[in-house]
């Protein structure tokens, strides 16, 4: 953690408003969410307004949806995660980045089921194997990341 202060201290001692300030503030909402959630995901939130200010920061910023979509899920709130979503999966696309695109489909797919559209995840879930497959290089790890994904469901959780 210290490191991570020291990166986010630099960053606004220096007056950064810029890709190094976000990823200060992305490296600390990582190290922090298990211990204090809700602050991770304000940070993940301040990373992504951070980021959406320039197109060459699209990719960071797919990176930073994946976390905020993650708590979207877990806290029940399906649309704003699609919101979330929407705008990088053409971003992980273009960067040919299979691992990230499956992720944020896999989360799409969570999203989707949170908002009753069950046969749309379904077919995104489909859609996105293939990358995964490609992206994560082995069925086990492609089947860890799908588990650790569909555990965020409120729904899943109630139901098993």
């Amino acid at each position: 953690m210290g490191a991570a202060t020291r990166a986010l201290n630099l960053a606004q001692a220096a007056k950064y408003n810029d890709h190094r300030l976000g990823f200060s503030f992305f490296a600390m909402g990582r190290i922090v969410q298990r211990a204090n959630p809700d602050e991770a995901f304000r940070m993940f939130q301040a990373v992504d307004k951070m980021f959406r200010q320039s197109t060459q920061t699209n990719l960071y910023a797919a990176h930073t949806a994946v976390q905020l979509a993650s708590y979207q899920i877990a806290y029940g709130t399906g649309q704003e995660a699609l919101v979330t979503l929407a705008r990088y999966l053409d971003a992980a696309y273009d960067e040919e980045n299979a691992a990230l695109l499956s992720t944020l489909m896999f989360l799409r797919a969570e999203a989707l089921e949170l908002t009753g559209r069950a046969s749309e995840a379904h077919i995104v879930r489909l859609d996105s194997l293939n990358w995964a497959r490609y992206g994560f290089g082995s069925e086990k790890h492609l089947k860890t990341k799908l588990r650790e994904i569909q555990a965020l469901n409120p729904l899943n959780r109630r139901n098993g």
